[in-house]
Formats: C-alpha cells, sequence, structure tokens
C-alpha cells in the first residue's frame, strides 16, 4: 500500500507546474542566475554532461520567464485594475467594485512582494 502512494505522490508532483515553485519573477530570476552560473562553471571544469543537464534545467527556467509577471507588467495591471475601480465607483456598480477590489489588492500584495 506504501507503494501505490508514494507512486501516486511522484506523479503528483511531476505534474506540478514547475513555475508554481517560485512566488515571484525575482525568485525565478536568481534561479537563473545561479543555473548560468552552474553551466558555466561546467563548461570551464569540461564536465560536459553536468552542463547539458544543467542548461536543460536552465532552458526550462527561462521558458517560465512569461508565466511570471515583471515588475513592470505587475504594475501595469495594479493600474488598469485601479482605472476600472474608479470607473465601477463612479457608475455606482458596486458589486463590480467589490471584485475589482480583491483584484487590485491581491495584485498590490504581489506587487509588494517582488
Amino acid at each position: 500500500e506504501m507503494g501505490a502512494n508514494s507512486v501516486e505522490e511522484k506523479k503528483e508532483e511531476e505534474e506540478a507546474p514547475v513555475s508554481g515553485k517560485f512566488s515571484s519573477r525575482c525568485e525565478l530570476e536568481i534561479e537563473i542566475s545561479t543555473f548560468a552560473k552552474e553551466v558555466a562553471d561546467a563548461v570551464t571544469d569540461k564536465k560536459f554532461q553536468v552542463a547539458n543537464e544543467k542548461q536543460e534545467e536552465l532552458s526550462n527556467l527561462e521558458g517560465l520567464r512569461s508565466s511570471l509577471l515583471s515588475c513592470k507588467e505587475l504594475k501595469a495591471q495594479l493600474n488598469e485594475a485601479k482605472g476600472k475601480l474608479s470607473k465601477a465607483i463612479e457608475a455606482k456598480k458596486f458589486a463590480d467594485a467589490t471584485a475589482l477590489q480583491e483584484t487590485v489588492d491581491k495584485l498590490e500584495l504581489k506587487y509588494s512582494e517582488e
């Protein structure tokens, strides 16, 4: 029974998106820098198999950039949401304003973490 559970758990881990490991673009960029240095070090040491493995992971990490917004992109989304919130309040669409306020709050939190 333990064996079956560990196989299922392993499948869940593999299916989880790698971008889930990173809560911010900054964390991702740090990891990319780390892997880039490891690739360079492996090449310098003529450990080409290691360099190849690290490069594959580096390429995967670089591919995640599009899934995590940069500070500039987050700020643009935040400003857009604030604008929509103001318009909803002016038009007395308070149900819309409630949802927009939640969006603004989430974006502000994420932006402050970056």
